[in-house]
C-alpha cells in the first residue's frame, strides 16, 4: 500500500481570524465559507488622495471657466492686460497654476508620509 501524504493548512484573513482549513488532496471549502478579502488603505493614502482630488477639481474648474469664457465670448480673451491679450495671460496662469499645484502636492505628500512613518 502506498503511503498517503496529506498536509492540512489553515488560512487566516488580514485580521487573524480563522478562515478555513483545506488539504492538498481535498479542498473542504464550501461557497458559504469563502470570505471577501478587504484591503485596508492607510490613512495617509486617503489623506493624500482627498487633497489631490480637491486640487485637481480646483484646477479643472479654473481650466473649464477659462475655456468656456473663450468659447462663449471671444472678446473677453482679446482684452489687453499687461500689453498682452487676456487669452495669453490666462493661458500662462493656467500653466503656472498646474506647476504650483504639482509642487504643493509633492510637498504635502512628503509631509504626510513623514508623519505616518
Amino acid at each position: 500500500m502506498q503511503p498517503r501524504w496529506e498536509t492540512s493548512y489553515c488560512i487566516y484573513n488580514n485580521n487573524g481570524v480563522y478562515w478555513t482549513e483545506f488539504s492538498t488532496e481535498v479542498a473542504c471549502m464550501s461557497e458559504k465559507e469563502k470570505t471577501v478579502e478587504i484591503f485596508a488603505v492607510p490613512e495617509s493614502e486617503s489623506k493624500k488622495f482627498r487633497r489631490g482630488l480637491v486640487l485637481f477639481t480646483v484646477y479643472i474648474l479654473g481650466y473649464t471657466l477659462f475655456t468656456v469664457a473663450g468659447t462663449v465670448n471671444k472678446a473677453i480673451l482679446q482684452t489687453r492686460v499687461l500689453s498682452m491679450n487676456l487669452g495669453i495671460v490666462g493661458g500662462m496662469i493656467i500653466i503656472a497654476s498646474a506647476i504650483v499645484i504639482a509642487v504643493y502636492y509633492n510637498w504635502y505628500a512628503t509631509k504626510v508620509e513623514a508623519e505616518a512613518a
